[in-house]
C-alpha cells in the first residue's frame, strides 16, 4: 500500500469536507497544545559511581608508570 492511498487528496475534496478537516485538525492541534508535554529522561552526563572505579593512589601511580590509562586497562581486560 502506497501513501497516498493511506489518505484523500486534499485538493480533490469537496470545499465543505475541506473545511470540516481544517476545523478537525486545529481542534486537534489546540488540545495537543494545552496538553502537559511528556518529558523524557535522558541519559546522565556523568558518569555513575557504581561505573566509575575507584583506584587507590598506589594503583594510579602503578597504571602511570606503567603509561597505562584506565580506559586501556578496561579495554585489556575486556580482550582477556
Amino acid at each position: 500500500m502506497r501513501l497516498e492511498d493511506l489518505y484523500q487528496n486534499f485538493m480533490q475534496l469537496p470545499a465543505e469536507e475541506q473545511e470540516l478537516f481544517v476545523r478537525r485538525y486545529r481542534e486537534k492541534r489546540a488540545r495537543d497544545l494545552e496538553a502537559e508535554p511528556i518529558k523524557k529522561r535522558g541519559r546522565s552526563k556523568g558518569t555513575s559511581s557504581s561505573s566509575r572505579a575507584k583506584l587507590s593512589p598506589d594503583e594510579k601511580a602503578l597504571l602511570k608508570s606503567l603509561g597505562l590509562t584506565l580506559k586501556e586497562l578496561r579495554a585489556l581486560a575486556g580482550t582477556s
